[in-house]
């Protein structure tokens, strides 16, 4: 049997990676829409979201916590109306930041 998996076009990890956010997502446009997990929502994005926005608009959305399509519909919506250029997702398994476009 086949097995497909997407891939993120980019894709950043490690020591530093939270502080070159900003720069990176600006490469991809003026407006970035970031999602986080409750935990990095709470205690990793206020303390990045300054240094951020010196380089690019920036729109946060705390994940709901199920991968559901009901989860990926509401924030679909939220990512199609803040007209931002690229996603990006901050938390999951590894402590930092990890995004994509």
């Amino acid at each position: 049997m086949a097995q497909i998996t997407f891939f993120p076009g980019r894709y950043i990890q490690g020591e530093g990676a939270i502080n070159a956010l900003g720069k990176e997502i600006s490469k991809f446009g003026k407006k970035g829409f970031i999602i986080c997990t409750s935990h990095a929502f709470k205690n990793i994005f206020p303390g990045m979201k300054g240094e951020m926005e010196k380089s690019v608009e920036i729109t946060a959305e705390r994940f709901g916590g199920e991968c559901s399509d009901d989860e990926i519909s509401r924030l679909t919506l939220k990512a199609r109306d803040s007209k931002s250029d690229t996603v990006i997702g901050i938390g999951g398994g590894n402590i930092g930041a990890q995004w994509w476009r």
